[in-house]
């Protein structure tokens, strides 16, 4: 994304240091964010793993569970459960919104700028169309790395939380031993 912003500041230095400037910028929203959105987000880890323990061990003893008597109090247990696990869904949702909002709207500035600045300066004479054309294509092009990296940010999510379950086990199961 940088080397993409410098070529495009040789092309036009005002859309360059613009789209520079948002693409440096947007990755760090959501590391600067991070200190207010980790612990709700390690608690959604957690309780998405009980409220999916819990479901499948009541599904694998149903039998059980009727023989006892005992699945309509199992199911009130789990209907608490899974409303307990919305109200957190929806918190950890409203916390990681303003985050993601903000790192769109860099996106959108960027691409915008380069659009505007770009346009002004054609009709000025101050950029060739072919010239105006290559700008907007890599400012758009700019922002592509970042969007990725927001998105597998995101999506590792589900996976640190699998590793930090195993690295826990492992050092149980090496304390025994």
């Amino acid at each position: 994304a940088a080397g993409i912003a410098v070529y495009v500041a040789t092309l036009d230095a005002s859309v360059g240091v613009v789209v520079l400037a948002c693409s440096i910028t947007a990755p760090l929203v959501p590391m600067l964010s991070w200190r207010f959105i980790r612990e709700p987000t390690e608690r959604w880890q957690r309780s998405y793993r009980a409220l999916y323990a819990d479901n499948l061990d009541a599904v694998l003893g149903m039998s059980t569970l009727k023989i006892l008597d005992a699945s309509g109090r199992r199911r009130d247990e789990l209907a608490r459960q899974a409303v307990d696990f919305c109200r957190l869904s929806t918190r950890v949702i409203a916390l990681w919104g303003p985050s993601l909002g903000i790192v769109a709207l860099l996106v959108a500035i960027g691409s915008a700028v380069a659009v505007g600045l770009g346009a002004l300066h054609a009709a000025r004479g101050e950029l060739a169309a072919e010239q105006l054309l290559i700008l907007l294509l890599l400012a758009r092009e700019c922002f592509r790395p970042v969007k990725d990296l927001e998105n597998a940010y995101h999506d590792s999510w589900s996976f640190r939380s699998s590793a930090e379950e195993l690295e826990t086990s492992r050092e149980e199961l090496q304390s025994v031993n």
